[in-house]
């Protein structure tokens, strides 16, 4: 009875404390000794037991770390802020996590995203206590034009640029491919002389398995990587999918969905601020996205825009649509490949 006891009292400690040397312990005591701590165990102080026992001893006092003398959290510890002009064009701001996995929607897939505190008089926006790592910003205007940043990075640094010539054949590789989509688009391509990442649209109006009466399109943008390797420029798997949508036919073709290098890869460190000025443009151009005015897109292909900088052709006035310029730049795809609609 008296070893049952002790068992008991070593077990009320904490199970993965029972050992030899706290039943050796008690084995002097009284039965009132060894009741009384049957009973008042579950509220006495934790006892040391061999080599494992409780932490008991007071803590040292933790000194703050820079990142918290600055008032940036430790477990988050970034920030981001700029200006947006015109301020009166802004609804709303968020920042984009890509790295986190995307959940799957019915209609959509959800993207982590950070809301951004805007300022509608000034421009300025900031969003603070940000996990480091790689944002995308996105923006939406009062008039329903989404504008979103994309990172055109390389997946490898290497030296030199993407030769003209070796951008045309990753290009037309790309477009050349057999693949789900009836309609395909190369918006941007940037790299260097190993490596080269492209912007592409994809797009399937056609007949799917999916019946769900109202007419539909199946819309992905995603980034393809291509690598040379012995002279030759094979594609790289898997792609980065930046948006997937199932919208209605109807609504689609009204879109305006802007993607703008300028707003993406905005790099967050702990305890620093990234800081990025953007001016939404007043004229549209192919190579930005998609909007109503952009012409069919199922027969033409514009000209990449090889500079994944902010620089942009100014189109002509009013209703957005390129200029003569722009017009001239696009190209129609020749015969057989994917970009037309079978």
């Amino acid at each position: 009875g008296f070893r049952k006891g002790c068992r008991r009292a070593a077990k009320l400690v904490r199970p993965s404390f029972y050992s030899r040397e706290l039943t050796d312990a008690l084995r002097g005591a009284t039965a009132a000794t060894v009741a009384a701590l049957i009973l008042g165990m579950s509220a006495a102080p934790a006892v040391r037991c061999g080599a494992a026992y409780c932490e008991d001893r007071p803590k040292a006092a933790e000194k703050p770390s820079a990142s918290s003398a600055a008032g940036v959290s430790d477990r988050l510890g970034g920030e981001i802020r700029g200006i947006i002009r015109p301020p009166e064009n802004v609804r709303r701001i968020m920042a984009l996590d890509r790295d986190v996995r995307q959940k799957p929607m019915a209609t959509h897939v959800e993207i982590r995203e950070f809301p951004i505190s805007f300022d509608p008089k000034t421009g300025v926006y900031s969003a603070a206590n940000l996990p480091p790592g790689v944002y995308d910003l996105y923006i939406e205007t009062s008039d329903g034009w989404r504008i979103e940043g994309v990172d055109l990075r390389p997946a490898a640094e290497a030296p030199g640029t993407l030769d003209p010539e070796d951008a045309d054949t990753v290009r037309a590789h790309a477009l050349g491919m057999k693949t789900f989509e009836d309609e395909k688009r190369c918006l941007r391509i940037a790299g260097n002389s190993e490596n080269a990442v492209l912007l592409m649209e994809l797009v399937r109006r056609g007949r799917t398995s999916l019946r769900d009466g109202e007419p539909f399109v199946v819309w992905r943008m995603e980034l393809w990587f291509y690598e040379k390797r012995y002279g030759a420029w094979t594609r790289k798997e898997p792609s980065k999918v930046l948006r997937r949508f199932r919208p209605p036919s109807a609504a689609f073709d009204k879109w305006v969905w802007l993607w703008e290098p300028a707003l993406g890869g905005v790099k967050v460190e702990s305890g620093a601020a990234a800081v990025r000025d953007y001016e939404i443009p007043a004229a549209l151009e192919p190579a930005m996205g998609r909007y109503p005015s952009a012409g069919d897109v199922r027969k033409t292909d514009r000209k990449l825009n090889m500079d994944p900088g902010p620089e942009r052709r100014a189109g002509t006035a009013g209703d957005g649509r390129p200029g003569d310029a722009a017009r001239e730049e696009e190209t129609i795809v020749p015969e057989g490949t994917t970009d037309a609609k079978p």
